[in-house]
């Protein structure tokens, strides 16, 4: 088109139905949250498979207890929104080749006796020792 494009915020394009001002200004118009009805929703967006909050769910990702401490609403909302836009590097996903050929994609945690526990792609998690990995 000959049209100038609109002009859109990397942090702002829509994924899914809304944006993530959309969802902003929806959110804080609404009253203080149910959290009775925020662990079911939790927990059926499945968030618990990966994430935990106050004890409830896995910690495969960061933990979100206390997360509107750490971040700001918006920041909070980007990060459902584009999950994958900025992973710490303790939460990087690797591959891990073992000796006998077997290849894993999860998140690799050293554990104290030098071996590895690695979550999957699919939410379960093994242990691999050291001398398993090539």
């Amino acid at each position: 088109p000959a049209e100038t494009p609109v002009s859109i915020r990397e942090d702002d394009r829509t994924v899914g139905k809304y944006s993530v001002s959309q969802l902003l200004t929806s959110i804080e118009s609404m009253p203080a949250g149910n959290q009775l009805l925020g662990g079911v929703i939790f927990e059926k967006a499945q968030c618990a498979n990966c994430h935990q909050f106050r004890g409830r769910g896995k910690v495969m990702g960061p933990v979100l207890t206390g997360l509107g401490n750490r971040f700001s609403l918006r920041e909070s909302i980007e990060s459902t929104v584009h999950p994958s836009k900025t992973i710490s590097d303790r939460y990087q996903a690797k591959t891990i080749l073992t000796v006998d050929g077997r290849l894993m994609n999860g998140i690799a945690r050293p554990q104290a006796d030098e071996s590895y526990l690695v979550w999957l792609d699919n939410g379960r998690s093994v242990t691999v020792t050291s001398s398993e990995v090539e």
